[in-house]
Parts: structure tokens; sequence; C-alpha cells
């Protein structure tokens, strides 16, 4: 069975298994009675080939360095709050995992949630609002959503066909060649390190780094720290406090957003760092390997 032991500083061995949550919360699978530790501060996941522990309501830090996702190792720490630290010992992995197969893109093992789009070729990474198609993980199978029809389960054996093209759910042995997904190699894919300061931000690729100031950082800062989807009003309301005409704060709000994306743009970071979904809400899109530093 997919599981990972681990223990709480000096407590005894728990087991914990894709699904199970850790947080202050009584019906937590790991509660922890601190009131440093959210509700549902984090849970484990099995992603690809790897289990891992995600972020919820809270944070955790891996060597000093903040995180939302990361690989449980045995051996590796996670600090959830001050003195309290998660120790990851043993991790027992599927010998098989799911995966989508094409005739030309070979086998894939894809994220959580893939979107398909009107060009065909391989997937991209979460679930797009102009997809064909959005697949995503279940415990045992996929699900697909696809325009005007029911969504689908998918299981080992079964195919369906996106823009023309024919894919087959099957499954690969853990750690084959033939494994996971990843995105294009391209300086849009680096992993970021992301040092918040509130007045400046700075977003470091391999050894390019990108500095922000003023609003630009702000926005950057507070979506870092929020780590949730904002409303704009929300977001802009904390930016200039004093501004109370909505109109003139739409203004200034766009403003400032044009002009970080401008600049991210400019300096080949990431396109979809900062998204919007088209309601008004706005977005930090972190990869699994990004890490943001709060400095503020």
């Amino acid at each position: 069975m997919t599981s990972v032991d681990i223990k709480i500083n000096d407590d005894a061995p728990v087991r914990l298994v894709p699904g199970s949550w850790i947080g202050r919360s009584p019906s937590a699978t790991l509660r922890i009675d601190e009131p440093t530790i959210s509700e549902a501060h984090a849970f484990v996941s099995l992603r690809g080939t790897s289990l891992r522990l995600l972020a919820l309501r809270g944070r955790f830090s891996i060597n000093r360095r903040y995180t939302q996702d990361a690989e449980l190792i045995p051996g590796r720490d996670f600090v959830l709050g001050p003195g309290i630290v998660l120790h990851a010992l043993a991790v027992t992995l599927p010998s098989e995992v799911l995966a989508i197969k094409h005739a030309t893109h070979g086998c894939i093992v894809p994220p959580p949630v893939v979107s398909f789009g009107a060009a065909g070729g391989p997937p991209g990474n979460g679930a797009s609002p102009d997809a064909l198609a959005i697949l995503w993980a279940t415990e045992d199978s996929y699900k697909l959503r696809r325009t005007g029809q029911p969504d689908a389960t998918l299981r080992v054996g079964d195919t369906f066909i996106v823009a023309g093209e024919k894919w087959a759910v099957t499954t690969v042995a853990l750690g084959e060649s033939a494994a996971e997904y990843t995105q294009p190699a391209s300086s849009h894919a680096q992993p970021l390190i992301i040092v918040v300061r509130y007045d400046t931000v700075h977003i470091s690729a391999e050894n390019d780094v990108t500095a922000l100031d003023g609003m630009t950082a702000r926005i950057v800062t507070e979506l870092a720290l929020a780590r949730v989807p904002m409303d704009w009003h929300i977001l802009a309301n904390q930016i200039w406090p004093d501004e109370k005409d909505r109109a003139h704060l739409r203004v200034l709000w766009d403003g400032a957003l044009g002009r970080l994306r401008r600049l991210l743009r400019a300096r080949r970071v990431r396109a979809n760092l900062v998204r919007t979904n088209g309601g008004g809400l706005i977005e930090l899109l972190l990869g699994p390997e990004d890490v943001v530093q709060d400095e503020t």
C-alpha cells in the first residue's frame, strides 16, 4: 500500500496514505493541537511517480525555505510551525502508476490536472478555461470533461479522442524511462525562487534574477502570501487602502497589473505566473518545484 511513515518531533511514528491530512482539526488524520497549525494544514498526495506533501491552509519549510509542494523522502524534515517538525521515515510507493499513451507522444504520467487544446499535441499542466478537454486523476482512474458531454470515468484499457487524436489509459512501472510528464524545456519552465519583501520582489530562475519594485512587487507579495486566488477588488484595496473610488481603483489596478505583466514578459519569466481566471480572481500560479521565501 502506498504510504509514508512519519513522526512529529519525538512522538511515535504514524502511517499516512494518499488523501491523509494534517491539521489542528479533530477530524484530521494526523491532529496537531497547536495554535500555529491551521485546521487543515497540509495533506499527502500521490503525484505521478512520487508521494508528496502539499500545503492547504498552512505552510511548511524545508531547509529554511518555504514551499507548498515537496516530495516525501525518507530522512527529509518539514517544519510546519515553530518547534513542530515532521520527520519523513519509510516511504512505500506502488509498483505501477496510471499513465496516458499516444501513438506519437508515447507514455506520459501527467500532473494531477491537464488540459488538451485545439492544436492537439501533449496536454498542458492545469485546468485551462479554453481547453477542449480536461483530464484529472482520482485514486484509481481518470476523469475526463469535454464541452457538451457528461464527465467520463476512464480506467486502464479505455480510450478517448481529443482534437482528432486518440489516447489510451494504461499503466507504467514506477521509475520507467517512459514515465513522467514535463513541460517543454525553456526558460519559462525553470523552477523559480520568489523572495518577497513587500516593496521589492526578486524572482530567480537558474542564474537570472528579475527585480520588481513598488506596486508590481506589492501585487506579487500579496498573492504569494495569500496562496489562494483573490478578488481583484480585495487585493487592490490592500495595496491602495486610501482609495475609496472604485472606478479610480480599477484604473490603478489595471495599470499596475499591466506593468507587471509587461515586465515579466520582457524578462522572459513564466508567462502564466500571474494568472486571472476571467471572473475577477487572480492568483500566483506556482509549479511543484517553485519556492516562495517570505522576508516581509
